[in-house]
């Protein structure tokens, strides 16, 4: 029988802006020319940390397996750019006020805030609950042992109730 969780979101979180990287190639079918996402991540104490990055299938997941704070971001990216056509991306995370490795979904919220940036700069049209797919999928590619539960941040500080039947999940606002 179905299960279920309700889950809420804190008013914590991560903070960003995002731009379409410059590129300068020809040919948008060829994926060694698909750009780079270039992310600069901003730690609750201030500290910032800036990553580069080839929008390259190969790069992406090697990167992802590593297990490192950048390998949810390349997770996430490898799983955008294996569903959609899209090019470079800047994201610059300037403020963190959620705190990292306490048990509050931070590396959930990273691979959630890398799925929508590319939403909404590549107008892919997805929900929410896309999004949420997504950044589940990108944290699976990492050594990172995550739950169904952790992208409800995707939410924000909403109540989410979720249905849990196999591998079927709804999701209710």
């Amino acid at each position: 029988s179905p299960g279920q969780c309700l889950v809420c979101g804190t008013n914590e979180g991560l903070f960003a802006r995002a731009s379409a990287a410059p590129h300068d190639v020809d040919d948008p079918d060829d994926e060694a020319s698909a750009g780079v996402l270039e992310m600069t991540s901003t730690a609750p104490d201030g500290r910032k940390q800036t990553c580069t990055m080839p929008l390259q299938r190969s790069e992406l997941i090697e990167r992802a397996r590593r297990g490192d704070f950048w390998s949810y971001v390349a997770g996430t990216a490898y799983v955008v750019l294996d569903r959609f056509h899209v090019r470079g991306i800047r994201i610059d995370n300037y403020k963190t006020t959620l705190p990292a490795a306490k048990g509050l979904s931070s590396s959930a919220a990273v691979c959630v805030m890398v799925a929508r940036a590319f939403n909404l700069i590549f107008s892919l049209g997805l929900s929410a609950r896309g999004e949420m797919e997504i950044a589940y999928a990108g944290e699976i590619l990492t050594p990172s042992k995550c739950g169904r539960m952790d992208q409800c941040v995707a939410f924000g500080h909403r109540p989410v109730l979720m249905t849990f039947d196999g591998d079927l999940l709804r999701t209710k606002v």
